[in-house]
Order: C-alpha cells, then sequence, then structure tokens
C-alpha cells in the first residue's frame, strides 16, 4: 500500500521532537475525491452557455476561484467566471507567474501563454490586457519578480516593470546583468556600458 509521508517540523529549529504523520493512500484518495468535487462546482458556476463553447473548462489553480483553463482544438486559454477571455485560446501551455507589489503590499499575478514550439510567449493582466509579448524564456531581473528582462524579435532586451505595467526605459540592450542589485542594473549597448536604474535612468561607466 502506498503512503505519503507529512514531517511537522517545530517551529522552534530542529527539535528531537519531530512529529510524523502517515497518510494512506485511501485518505489521500478521499481528500482528492473532495477537492475535485470542490472544483467541479466551481466550474458549474459558469454559464452552460459559456461551457459549451469548449471542449473542456476545468479550475486553473486551487487558491484563484474566479480563473477557468479551458481546452478548444488542443489548445488552452483562461475565462473568467462571467466568459470573459483573458489568455486566448492559443497557447498550448499556460502558466501563472507572481510579482511583489509594494504599492499593495501584497503578491500579485499575471499570466504567460506559450505555444511551446515556437516563440513569442505572451504577457497578459489578470484582467486579460495583452501587456508585451517576449521572444524569450521568463526571466527575472529582480528577485522579487517585480522587473523581468524581455527579448524583441531582434534579440535585444528591455526591462518590464509589472508594478507599474510598464517598461522601464524604451531602450533596448545587447547584454544585460542577472539582477538588478542595490537598484542598479549593468546593461551594454552597441558596446556602450551603463548602470541602468529600477526608475529607468541610464549612467555610463567607463
Amino acid at each position: 500500500m502506498f503512503k505519503y509521508l507529512f514531517l511537522l517540523i517545530s517551529c522552534l529549529g530542529f527539535s528531537q521532537n519531530t512529529m510524523t504523520y502517515t497518510m494512506t493512500s485511501e485518505e489521500y484518495d478521499i481528500l482528492r475525491k473532495k477537492k475535485d468535487a470542490q472544483n467541479q462546482e466551481a466550474v458549474n458556476e459558469i454559464h452552460e452557455e459559456v461551457r459549451k463553447e469548449y471542449e473542456k473548462v476545468e479550475k486553473f489553480h486551487p487558491h484563484l476561484d474566479a480563473y477557468f483553463l479551458v481546452t478548444k482544438n488542443k489548445k488552452q486559454g483562461i475565462i473568467d467566471k462571467e466568459g470573459k477571455t483573458i489568455v486566448p485560446i492559443y497557447s498550448e501551455f499556460v502558466e501563472i507567474k507572481t510579482f511583489c507589489n509594494n504599492l499593495t503590499a501584497k503578491t500579485d499575478f499575471y499570466f504567460v501563454g506559450s505555444t511551446l514550439i515556437a516563440f513569442p510567449y505572451q504577457y497578459y493582466t489578470k484582467d486579460g490586457k495583452l501587456m508585451f509579448e517576449s521572444y524569450f524564456y521568463y526571466r527575472k531581473a529582480t528577485e522579487n519578480g517585480r522587473f523581468i528582462k524581455v527579448w524583441t524579435k531582434d534579440q535585444k532586451i528591455k526591462i518590464y516593470d509589472f508594478q507599474l505595467q510598464k517598461f522601464i526605459i524604451n531602450k533596448n540592450y545587447n547584454k544585460t546583468d542577472g539582477y538588478f542589485s542595490s537598484g542598479m542594473l549593468k546593461v551594454e549597448r552597441n558596446g556602450i556600458h551603463y548602470l541602468l536604474s529600477e526608475a529607468g535612468k541610464e549612467n555610463k561607466t567607463k
């Protein structure tokens, strides 16, 4: 019999009083069926005429009750409870990305749709607005995900700020360092090196 092991470790640190709980496969199946039933209840709240438009409708994320993954002709997209299209049905894969929003002091999110076999990746707000397209894989420019690197079709790099929903500067770069450090990012354009601030100001370096 398969068993699922959960370790509950004391918040006080590495304690010898670690408690172990073992869940049986039967218990897991019960919990899984309960969760599936709850997800189906959420799907059923969508108007039947909307659901009929798709081959499959399922809850997109366990902690997001308002968004649903829809499938049609082997392509995926995202709709909300009212049936509004958030991510158009063109993707072979849709994922959610998060960032730290200092304006609200909360973690915010957006959607990324991709075809997996070809660029570009398309980035959408949670309201369904297309922010931009990127011709390379997801690359953060800050650890908290607020800034990311966006590749243009000719493989130049721009920096996007999700909190303000705009590019921090209307210029492209040939190369960039990994992350912003102390609010500055090392970048290079046409052989000239700069320190780029999070506010989008360049300082030429020697």
